[in-house]
């Protein structure tokens, strides 16, 4: 899968929302990367375009369902260009334009996580400098197929510890960058 026209130009929509205001965000990394799981997968991270009302209801949302065993899921958009002549079904090549987040994604393996609740649970946004304005921060897992993980009940972070983490997760990011996300994280989502 090629994602690179998603990371130049491609936009994360609401639902397969095709008009302007279905934009609810922007990508900043797509790479294949092993997952907890120890599949290997499609990682996404970008962010959330704050001052959408659609982008502001799906954080809204994505926040309210933290709290249960549903979440929103992913579905790729683009182009297939090519597929396996034994088995149409399956497709060797493809470009990625855009995502959707989803309610009712096809690849039931797939999982929205905001910030907020990435900093509690060890995960975070690799590149904080990159965001014009205040946007919401968010991840994707797999775009992969795999079995749905059964919820770990994880403690929450102190800061330094959440410092520790996101510059462990992620070695380019400096100290200021993750300190600026768990003071982010800490003061909008104090409860999270």
């Amino acid at each position: 899968m090629d994602f690179n026209p998603f990371i130049k130009g491609g936009w994360f929509n609401d639902n397969h929302d095709p008009s302007t205001d279905g934009v609810v965000g922007y990508p900043k990394v797509a790479e294949m990367r092993t997952l907890p799981d120890g599949h290997k997968g499609w990682y996404v991270e970008g962010y959330m375009l704050k001052g959408s009302k659609k982008a502001d209801a799906l954080w809204d949302l994505a926040q309210a369902l933290q709290k249960t065993d549903r979440k929103l899921g992913f579905s790729v958009e683009g182009r297939i260009l090519e597929r396996d002549p034994d088995d149409p079904r399956h497709i060797r090549k493809a470009i990625v334009t855009e995502v959707a987040i989803t309610k009712c994604p096809v690849n039931t393996g797939t999982e929205l996580a905001v910030l907020a609740k990435s900093l509690s649970a060890g995960h975070g946004i690799s590149n904080p400098g990159a965001s014009p304005g205040e946007g919401f921060a968010l991840r994707t897992e797999s775009l992969e197929y795999s079995e749905p993980k059964r919820k770990k009940k994880k403690r929450k972070l102190n800061k330094s510890e959440a410092i520790k983490l996101l510059k462990a997760l992620h070695p380019h990011l400096t100290d200021g960058g993750a300190e600026l996300i768990v003071n982010y994280a800490q003061r909008n989502y104090p409860a999270a």
